[in-house]
Order: C-alpha cells, then structure tokens, then sequence
C-alpha cells in the first residue's frame, strides 16, 4: 500500500545549469566590457573587483533564493 500523507519533494537545483549560466554572463559581461572599454584601461585591479562583484550577486542570489524557500516551506 502508498502512504498518501506523504508528499511528493521538490527537485533541487540543476547545478549544471547554473554553471554554465554563471560561465555564460561571465563571458557576456567580459565581451561587454572589451568593446566598450579601452583594453589599456582593464588592469589587474579591475578584473580582480570584478570577479568580487561577480562572486558577491552569487551570494546574494543564493540568500534570497534561501528566504524565499524559507519562506515556502512555512506556508
């Protein structure tokens, strides 16, 4: 016999995806920025806060993304 008071689980993230999304904006953005900017300007400075800027919308989309599953579960 199924026990019908259990329901069924949600899938997880597909990570593979999320990866190559993340490998993707990061070539976007760096194309952007090599035909907008002069390539003189790009320093080692730049592409290290860049990558910071880049790893810190990761975290913050993973913390909404955990509020808002949070806040799913609870209701």
């Amino acid at each position: 016999m199924t026990d019908e008071t259990t329901t069924p689980t949600r899938p997880g993230p597909r990570w593979g995806t999320l990866s190559w999304g993340v490998i993707l904006l990061i070539i976007a953005g760096l194309a952007i920025t090599g035909s907008l900017v002069d390539p003189a300007l790009i320093t080692g400075t730049v592409v290290l806060w860049s990558i910071a800027a880049v790893g810190g919308l990761i975290v913050v989309g993973a913390i909404v993304a955990a509020i808002i599953r949070a806040a799913s579960q609870r209701a």
